[in-house]
């Protein structure tokens, strides 16, 4: 039996991306990293391939390559997908579609809501009833007490960050700490330094990401946008290997288009599907798979546009071989969340997914005699084999149905959001996580004593 299935061939040639990553390098090696951080700067002189010129570092090709540590790629043999639920929205579309600002009952029911519907992530909305500094440890703590697999919030601030390590060792949890460190065009956050130094010795991992946007914080042209952003990424890498004492790590890569007339990045636009497409591949000439936020959009509610920028980026992604997508649930960039979004999405993931999977046909498989019974019969609806693989071939989804215009008016013809909204009320009734007793006992007893000294 083998399986027929489709991929998408095409974008950046081998030699294409290999200039790309010389070019990077001669960036870093030339024009190096504002590192505008005393501490971190002494750290680095230490090191051979390393050129301090004031608050600049310059790296030498072979420590960037060293660090790097490229390994050949292997595409996924799974179709299995996964997908993260929106993160730090500070505002919520209810049902009626009003948009308002997240409360923390908002933030318990939506990650409950991810939780049910099999999502990752991170905190999908911010409680503004929180003061911002409690809000960091309030985000970790109301994923960890109401969810498998969301892993908190946001850390950008050294003493909420010690609450949420503190959280973390009782919890068993991982603790990193990552976020937007590298400010386009080639500048370290000296902020997020302070951070990840406090953390240095504890044998945290560290992420550098940065967030260059085409036109405004990086050239805009694609070729060059992409060295910008590829230097970036490896200059991030570099100081996760030498400051921080990690293993080579592939690090993230990022490049986003930009809209010159909103002022906005154009999350879901065709400009984004191109560089994401391109991030994949060079992603994949370093060794290692990135999950890219295709389920990001400027749509402002969960109408034609969202399903359009959503749909599109996914299923694209997904054949040049992403297994993972972000941002489900969020519109308007990341400034809503919409429950009503959030049951689409899954919608979306699960659609691709099926459509991944393919069908399979068996070695010189002939049909010649299923088709004479089926002519035979006048059909094929009682045909043994229908009975037996109707389930298999077909996917029947609880949301995209398939309802004739008769019976979509006998149901009362109920919207897709209506249905969405039902299978999110449904799903979140019949939640159900609660932490051990001593550990729940342990989180509330940290977070008694961050409230104390963070508000």
């Amino acid at each position: 039996m083998s399986r027929i299935a489709w991929s998408l061939a095409g974008g950046l040639t081998t030699q294409q991306i290999q200039s790309l990553h010389e070019q990077a390098l001669d960036v870093l090696a030339t024009i190096g990293l504002d590192i505008s951080h005393e501490p971190t700067l002494r750290i680095l002189a230490e090191h051979d391939g390393v050129t301090i010129r004031g608050a600049r570092a310059h790296f030498a090709a072979d420590v960037v390559n060293r660090c790097t540590l490229k390994r050949p790629y292997t595409p996924p043999a799974d179709t299995a997908l996964t997908a993260g639920a929106g993160v730090y929205c500070l505002n919520v579309m209810d049902y009626d579609g009003t948009i308002r600002p997240a409360t923390t009952g908002d933030a318990v029911r939506m990650v409950k809501l991810a939780d049910a519907l099999d999502f990752s992530g991170e905190t999908p909305v911010e409680p503004q009833d929180i003061p911002p500094r409690l809000r960091q440890v309030a985000m970790t703590k109301i994923c960890w007490e109401n969810s498998r697999r969301l892993s908190g919030g946001y850390l950008y601030d050294p003493e909420p960050a010690e609450f949420v390590y503190e959280m973390a060792q009782a919890a068993g949890r991982t603790f990193a700490l990552g976020g937007t460190v590298i400010i386009s065009p080639l500048k370290v956050d000296p902020a997020k330094l302070d951070l990840f130094l406090r953390f240095r010795d504890r044998g945290v991992r560290v992420n550098f990401s940065a967030m260059p946007m085409v036109g405004a914080t990086a050239p805009i042209f694609f070729p060059a946008a992409i060295v910008q952003a590829l230097a970036e990424f490896l200059g991030g890498v570099v100081l996760s290997c030498l400051v921080f004492g990690g293993d080579p790590s592939p690090g993230i890569i990022n490049l986003y288009p930009y809209d010159l007339r909103h002022n906005t990045v154009s999350f879901g636009s065709a400009e984004k599907l191109l560089l994401m497409l391109s991030a994949m591949q060079i992603a994949n000439y370093f060794g290692f798979d990135i999950g890219p936020n295709a389920l990001m959009g400027t749509a402002r509610a969960p109408d034609a546009q969202a399903g359009a920028e959503k749909l599109s980026q996914v299923m694209v992604t997904a054949l040049a071989g992403a297994r993972h997508f972000r941002y489900a649930g969020s519109l308007s960039q990341d400034e809503i969340f919409s429950p009503v979004q959030l049951v689409i999405d899954r919608e979306i993931v699960d659609f691709v997914a099926r459509v991944l999977r393919g069908y399979d046909v068996g070695p010189q498989e002939q049909f010649l005699d299923i088709i004479a019974q089926g002519v035979a019969d006048g059909g094929f609806l009682a045909h043994p084999a229908t009975l037996e693989h109707f389930r298999d071939t077909y996917w029947f989804p609880p949301l995209f149905d398939h309802q004739s215009l008769g019976a979509w008016r006998e149901a009362g013809q109920p919207s897709v959001a209506d249905r969405a909204r039902a299978i999110a009320e449904k799903k979140l009734a019949d939640h159900q996580f609660a932490l051990p007793a001593e550990v729940a006992r342990d989180l509330n007893n940290i977070y008694r004593r961050a409230q104390q000294q963070l508000t």
